[in-house]
């Protein structure tokens, strides 16, 4: 294997997308949890957003109602929620930024060979 790419077990499943974003997610909100501090990262990343990208005004505006007016234990469950809600909000998320790109790629690898042995 290429040392720049990642293993997916099921990359063609329509459904791969969604299961990494969940687990990346799950290892986000583990992140958070460890160290509250972080939320900054996601403060910042939703004043870069209102700028940047306008078009999504709508879901900016969704994600600083969580943000700002959520309790912590409340945000870290939704990051770790199975609702369709909650994955459709996940797919653009303002948590970029809190994982390492070494906890990244364990996350990625642990999902493909999670795939594989399911």
């Amino acid at each position: 294997m290429d040392e720049k790419t990642l293993p997916f077990a099921d990359y063609t499943s329509p459904d791969w997308s969604d299961v990494l974003i969940d687990a990346l997610h799950v290892a986000i909100a583990d992140k958070l949890e460890k160290n509250p501090r972080l939320i900054g990262i996601v403060v910042h990343n939703l004043s870069i957003w209102r700028r940047r990208h306008p078009e999504q005004q709508r879901l900016v505006r969704q994600w600083k109602v969580i943000v700002y007016t959520w309790e912590f234990a409340d945000i870290l469950r939704f990051l770790r929620e199975a609702s369709a809600d909650a994955r459709q909000m996940r797919r653009m998320s303002p948590f970029c930024g809190i994982l390492t790109a070494e906890e990244i790629a364990g996350t990625c690898v642990a999902v493909s060979e999670s795939r594989r042995v399911a």
